[in-house]
């Protein structure tokens, strides 16, 4: 075998393994919620157990992979149009089930972006002495108007709008860490 065919197989490789480590950083990620950006989820439920949490880790990210495959086979299968449709199907023949669904995930939904906020609001106290409460308003005045930007923003313009706001929180994270 030639060196150039071992070079575009070793480079086959990588990009596989690559292609594989990036699917799964996006499943962690987006499974991982709030507690991903502080770092306390990993180090609660996963580091602290060792082997155990790192096969733990795997597992779960498989089980909410094969979950997802199912929902989409199913979403697909029925010709479904929304997530509601979807979860009426899969409560048959019970369909109210779903509206039960819609109120937890709100409620989901309301406490991941709390967690978000929280760990925010504790990153600038912690770097910047901020005090804890006006960190809260002010991340969470943030959100509200990137949410609206983005919403309303079409093309890169939500995308220019979490530079304007990520940048400068970078920077000052970076500058103080350098006078430490």
């Amino acid at each position: 075998m030639d060196i150039q065919a071992e070079n575009k197989k070793e480079f086959g490789i990588l990009k596989s393994a690559m292609a594989i480590f990036s699917v799964a950083s996006v499943l962690f990620s987006a499974h991982a919620g709030g507690g991903f950006a502080t770092g306390n989820q990993e180090n609660t439920y996963f580091v602290s157990l060792g082997w155990s949490g790192i096969i733990s880790l795997v597992l779960a990210m498989f089980l909410l992979t094969m979950t997802m495959r199912e929902a989409m086979i199913m979403y697909n299968k029925f010709n479904l149009k929304s997530h509601k449709q979807l979860f009426e199907k899969l409560y048959h023949p019970f369909d109210k089930l779903e509206i039960l669904f819609e109120v937890f995930f709100d409620i989901m939904v309301v406490m991941a972006v709390a967690a978000a906020v929280s760990g925010a609001a504790s990153a600038l106290q912690q770097y910047l002495g901020w005090n804890y409460y006006v960190s809260i308003v002010i991340v969470g005045a943030i959100i509200l108007c990137l949410t609206n930007i983005i919403k309303y923003g079409y093309g890169y313009c939500g995308y220019l709008a979490i530079a304007i706001v990520v940048v400068p929180f970078l920077t000052v994270g970076v500058y103080k860490n350098r006078k430490a």
